[in-house]
C-alpha cells in the first residue's frame, strides 16, 4: 500500500512547486509596474536620450491660392503688367456662375480648358473661353481687372488668339468672369520654382501629361530617361513614342521638379471688362429653370461644338473612366 501513495504523494508534491513558482513570478511582474508607476527611473548621462513623445500633426486646411501665394521669382514675371478697376460696381461682381451657364450661351466643349466658342458668340467678339481651376492655376487672378500667371505643360500655340475671355474657378465649382486677357511671355519654371508649387498643382499637372495626347513626347523623354539612363534625341522619341510600358505619376512628378520636364508661365495682363458680359450673365442666371433649359442636340453637328485643336490644357470636370481610355489609346 505504501508504494501506491509515495508515487500519488510526489506528483501531487510536483504540482503545488510549480503553482507556487508561478505566483512567484506573477508577484515580481506587479513588484515591477508598481515601482515604474510611483517611482520613475531617471535617466543617466549613459542612458541613450528618451524618444520624444510623438506631437499630433496639426490638421491640414484647404491650400491657400492667389498670385500674393507665388514664390519672389514667379512674382516678379508680373512687375510690368497693370491692373484696373473695372466700372462695375456692387456686390455682383464677384458673383459667380456654374459652368453650364457659360456654355448654353457660348457654345463650346464642356470638358476643355481653353474652349473656341460657337458663331454667335464669335460675333460678340469672346472667340475663345479659358476656364483656370485654381488647383491647376493657383495664381489665377483673384477679382476682376488683377493680373495673374497662366501654368501649362506645352509652350504657347499658333492657334492661341491674342486674347480670351478668363473665367476663374472658385471653390464652390462656380466660375467668375474677371475680363479680357493677354498671355505676356511664357518662359519656363526653374526646377526651384516648380517645387515651390503647391503639391496638388504638380501632381494635377502630372496627370495632365500622362493624359493627354499632346503630352505623348513628354512621357516618352521620361519614360526614356528613366530605362536607358541617357537623354533620348528627338528621333528616339518620334521612333518610340509608343513604346511607353512601364511609367508612374511619380516619375512625371520627379521630372517636373529635377527640371527635365518644364511647366510653362505667362504674365496674364489684364485689357478690358465687359460690364455688358456680367450683367447678361445675371439675368440668365436669374431666369426660371424652365425658361434657362438648354435644348437637347439630336445630332452633334448641329451644335454650337467646334473642333478645335487641342492645345494641351487639362480637363476642368476630370472623367477618370475617360481619361484613362485615351491614356490606353495613346500608350498602346
Amino acid at each position: 500500500m505504501n508504494t501506491t501513495i509515495a508515487p500519488l504523494m510526489l506528483l501531487e508534491q510536483s504540482y503545488v512547486d510549480n503553482l507556487h513558482l508561478k505566483i512567484l513570478h506573477l508577484q515580481q511582474q506587479l513588484n515591477k509596474h508598481t515601482q515604474a508607476t510611483t517611482n520613475p527611473i531617471v535617466q543617466t548621462p549613459n542612458d541613450p536620450p528618451a524618444r520624444p513623445a510623438k506631437q499630433p500633426s496639426p490638421a491640414r486646411g484647404p491650400t491657400a491660392y492667389g498670385l500674393a501665394t507665388a514664390p519672389p521669382s514667379l512674382r516678379a514675371r508680373t512687375a510690368q503688367l497693370a491692373h484696373f478697376t473695372p466700372k462695375f460696381t456692387g456686390a455682383d461682381l464677384m458673383r459667380a456662375f456654374p459652368r453650364a451657364l457659360y456654355r448654353q450661351l457660348f457654345g463650346g466643349r464642356s470638358h476643355w480648358a481653353r474652349v473656341s466658342t460657337g458663331p454667335r458668340a464669335r460675333e460678340t467678339g469672346h472667340a475663345s473661353l479659358l476656364y483656370l481651376k485654381p488647383a491647376l492655376q493657383p495664381y489665377a487672378p483673384a477679382r476682376p481687372g488683377a493680373v495673374g500667371i497662366y501654368l501649362n505643360a506645352v509652350p504657347r500655340g499658333a492657334d492661341w488668339p491674342a486674347h480670351e475671355t478668363v473665367l476663374v474657378g472658385t471653390r464652390s465649382s462656380l466660375f467668375l468672369y474677371v475680363g479680357e486677357y493677354a498671355l505676356v511671355g511664357g518662359a519656363p519654371l526653374a526646377a526651384q520654382e516648380v517645387c515651390a508649387l503647391p503639391r496638388e498643382t504638380v501632381e494635377f499637372w502630372a496627370q495632365h501629361i500622362w493624359d493627354v495626347k499632346g503630352c505623348a513626347d513628354v512621357r516618352t523623354r521620361v519614360w526614356f530617361r528613366k530605362t536607358w539612363r541617357a537623354e533620348p534625341t528627338k528621333e528616339q522619341v518620334r521612333r518610340m513614342v509608343h513604346c511607353v510600358d512601364s511609367l508612374s505619376l511619380r516619375d512625371i512628378v520627379d521630372a517636373l521638379r529635377r527640371g527635365e520636364e518644364k511647366l510653362y508661365a505667362w504674365g496674364m495682363q489684364p485689357k478690358w471688362y465687359e460690364a455688358s458680359l456680367q450683367e447678361m450673365l445675371i439675368r440668365e442666371d436669374e431666369k426660371p429653370a424652365a425658361a434657362t433649359a438648354p435644348e437637347k442636340c439630336r445630332k452633334r453637328k448641329s451644335c454650337d461644338m467646334e473642333d478645335d485643336a487641342y492645345d494641351g490644357d487639362p480637363s476642368p470636370d476630370y472623367n477618370p473612366r475617360v481619361r484613362k481610355m485615351d491614356a490606353r489609346r495613346v500608350w498602346k
